[in-house]
């Protein structure tokens, strides 16, 4: 039996802008490890209590092949931010995982390679995807010495519950985190929302990762190839829901590009064109989200949603 969170496609829509949020804070300086908070975090009922850094090495080329494959090498120092921990009036936490500028370019050449991760972690992984997570820190706001990332999220936490959400790459980040922190946290409080996933290892990780009992929901959308790899020897999660072109209410045109079809701000329309207006309209929306929203054509206009859910 699969074990799945409240799918209200308004929730997720919300989830999926603050992950644009988390992007659009960090591509400013992707080299600052704090940066200046995006003003609609706070909008939305957050505040950020510590950053997620991990190795920004991530692209290496082998010479022979002329193939790129993911890594992780860089030293300490050469972190990067990759989301934030936040907290809500209620005392809930949120972890984001932004994906990253052009992967949905970089993957048409791609190498991929399987590893064995470290304890709790079972089965194999993608080694690239596996040694950005295995990079990552968590950095408090305060300063406190920086831990690696479970332990950190979980001291930080407490017994309060946590939701964590990811895009692209960042999918396979939250599942790794999730994975540790199962074995750290009340499992039961837990939620994991996932967009544009890609396969995060073998079937003997899916399969160990189902036996977690941990409640997550996967947004796929149809026309994004993204989902699809690695290709070979390599499991997508089961608890998968796939967009349908046109989106939940059939109202939503995506352009065909590949960059138009991994888009977050894509997803967003498809799940909620409401939400999708929202963001557009809200001080702080960058002109990039501008430009990728015209990837997006609304074919009805805007009107309540049929289904609603406590955001």
């Amino acid at each position: 039996m699969l074990n799945t969170v409240d799918s209200c496609p308004t929730r997720a829509a919300h989830y999926a802008a603050l992950l644009i949020y988390t992007w659009d804070m960090c591509s400013i300086d992707l080299s600052c490890c704090a940066p200046t908070l995006d003003p609609r975090i706070e909008s939305a009922g957050w505040s950020v209590v510590g950053y997620l850094l991990g190795s920004d090495n991530i692209i290496q080329t082998e010479r022979s092949t002329g193939k790129k494959q993911l890594v992780a090498n860089a030293p300490t120092e050469h972190k990067v931010c990759y989301g934030y921990l936040a907290k809500n009036s209620e005392g809930e936490y949120i972890a984001t995982f932004r994906g990253t500028d052009g992967v949905e370019e970089w993957f048409d050449d791609f190498e991929f390679f399987s590893k064995k991760p470290r304890p709790p972690l079972e089965g194999k992984v993608d080694s690239g995807f596996y040694e950005i997570f295995d990079s990552m820190i968590y950095q408090s706001v305060n300063n406190a010495p920086p831990c690696r990332l479970a332990p950190g999220i979980a001291a930080a936490i407490g017994n309060a519950p946590l939701t964590l959400i990811g895009h692209s790459l960042g999918t396979t980040l939250g599942i790794y985190a999730s994975a540790e922190l199962a074995a750290l946290c009340d499992r039961n409080k837990l939620s994991i929302y996932l967009f544009a996933c890609p396969k995060p290892g073998d079937k003997a990780f899916s399969d160990y990762f189902e036996q977690l009992g941990l409640r997550y929901q996967v947004f796929n959308y149809q026309k994004d190839w993204v989902p699809d790899l690695p290709p070979l020897g390599y499991s997508a999660l089961q608890n998968i829901q796939i967009l349908p072109v046109g989106g939940i209410d059939g109202d939503v045109h995506i352009g065909m590009d590949k960059t138009c079809c991994h888009h977050l701000i894509s997803y967003t329309a498809l799940l909620s064109t409401q939400v999708f207006q929202q963001i557009l309209n809200l001080p702080g929306t960058t002109p990039d989200d501008h430009q990728c929203a015209q990837c997006v054509t609304l074919t009805q206009p805007i009107e309540n949603e049929t289904a609603t859910c406590n955001t």
